[in-house]
């Protein structure tokens, strides 16, 4: 697994099998992490095999919206895993979302300035300046 991550240069992978019974077809599909070949997720798919394009379809938007979220939170324990100094735009970010939604105080406070130095380097990356708002709305919403 880590041999094909790197050949893609990719981060990470996702695979998958199909079978088939008759008119029936399971597709299994797991996510796994490119440099050491950690599953994240994995789920299994059952359905007809009547229309492909239709469960072509189907199977892509469930995989899609089930994979988003572990995928987020394996970027996260990567980005956290980096001296703070080290981190780019993009992991200041997504370090500050676990503070950000612990709903205290303090860690608001952190988040918050971990969104001010993401804008710090990049003043005009959207999603910090659309979390940095929302940080300033809890602030707001809870009294802060």
């Amino acid at each position: 697994m880590p041999e094909a991550a790197r050949l893609l240069g990719a981060d990470y992978l996702l695979e998958g099998s199909v079978r088939r019974a008759g008119e029936r077809v399971r597709i299994s599909a797991q996510l796994l992490r490119g440099t050491d070949g950690h599953m994240l997720w994995s789920e299994r798919f059952d359905d007809r095999l009547d229309d492909l394009f239709d469960l072509q379809d189907r199977i892509a938007a469930q995989v899609a919206g089930q994979v988003s979220p572990s995928l987020r939170a394996a970027e996260i324990v990567r980005a956290s895993q980096r001296a703070p100094g080290n981190r780019t735009v993009y992991e200041l970010m997504l370090t500050a979302y676990p503070l950000f939604w612990s709903l205290r105080q303090d860690e608001n406070a952190q988040a918050g300035a971990l969104l001010d130095n993401a804008l710090g380097r990049d003043p005009e990356y959207l999603p910090a300046i659309a979390l940095r708002a929302w940080v300033h709305a809890h602030q707001n919403t809870y009294m802060w």
